[in-house]
């Protein structure tokens, strides 16, 4: 049994007892106490509402007065929801996934069959498809529990000098271009910063320094608004399409149309976005050719350029 589905079962088997024990658990599981322990630990990072009792007849359980009572869906309502989650999963890893499979499971069960069968025929017909990026965020739960109890962690970081430990008090996370970043003060650079998750080694609650209230009280929009866009330095993008080029970026308010269908994007970009807009365009080659800024065009260029020596290198089968 993989762990996302280990835990959602586990939510299931603590919702039928009143209490349980983490060694009655772990038999339950076939697993050893300290996996039970270290799943009992995600279910409550991601906000699952769990309490331990000590003593003889102690153990674990849900707190009761944190369910929510029995609410209503459509069919309609309900498998908006059950495709809601396939789009999020393309994510890779989502901070609550396993508590989205619990609810999602939960939901299914209580369907009538003849609405079952609507969500299971419509799953063989409907896909949601994208990019998805293969890093893993396993402290992603970690670090948005810290946010939102306003907590300091001490943070094992890989940063471009190799792995380091710092104190941080996290905003929130945010998804971007496939990666989840998390704002943050640093308290070893007294400043804002933001660190892609994916390059978080390690995270552990810490009591030292003692957490910031100013900071407790940000949000990512906050966080934004504040520290991001007052400093961004924006250039022109300018990207001349071919018709298929303005099929692709239809949904984009830039993007102005000729009578032809060939079309032109006329817009702006943050500099230090330049990697993300090369990767970006790289992808649908001739149908988007970038004009401006200058700065993504070089970037284009040694994209191509180094394409072209690979190519050049590499000996045909």
């Amino acid at each position: 049994m993989r762990r996302s589905e280990r835990l959602m079962a586990l939510v299931l088997e603590l919702e039928g007892r009143p209490t349980a024990t983490v060694g009655a658990l772990a038999r339950a599981f076939e697993v050893s106490r300290r996996t039970m322990l270290r799943d009992l630990a995600a279910l409550s990072a991601v906000g699952v509402p769990l309490a331990s009792r000590p003593g003889p007849h102690g153990g674990y359980h849900l707190v009761r007065d944190r369910v929510l009572p029995p609410v209503s869906f459509t069919v309609d309502e309900a498998t908006a929801l059950f495709f809601a989650q396939q789009a999020l999963e393309d994510y890779g890893t989502l901070p609550v996934a396993a508590v989205a499979r619990v609810a999602l499971h939960k939901l299914y069960r209580a369907m009538a069959p003849a609405a079952r069968q609507r969500v299971d025929r419509l799953a063989g017909r409907l896909a949601l498809v994208s990019q998805r990026r293969r890093a893993d965020h396993p402290h992603l739960a970690a670090l948005l529990a810290a946010a939102l109890e306003g907590r300091v962690v001490a943070m094992t970081y890989r940063g471009p000098a190799g792995l380091a430990t710092r104190a941080i008090q996290p905003v929130g996370v945010y998804a971007e271009h496939g990666y989840w970043y998390v704002p943050a003060y640093c308290f070893l650079r007294q400043a804002m910063r933001v660190f892609r998750v994916d390059r978080v080694e390690a995270v552990e609650a810490v009591d030292d320094p003692p957490p910031r209230p100013d900071v407790a009280a940000l949000t990512v929009a906050d966080y934004y608004e504040r520290f991001v866009q007052p400093h961004a330095e924006w250039l022109p993008l300018r990207v001349r399409l071919t018709a298929e080029g303005v099929r692709q970026m239809s949904g984009d308010p830039g993007v102005h149309v000729n009578p032809d269908g060939s079309g032109c994007l006329a817009s702006r970009m943050e500099r230090s976005d330049v990697d993300l807009y090369a990767e970006r365009f790289s992808h649908w080659g001739a149908d988007a050719v970038v004009e401006q800024p200058l700065e993504l065009r070089r970037r284009m260029r040694e994209r191509a350029a180094a394409l072209a020596v690979l190519y050049a290198e590499a000996p045909d089968p």
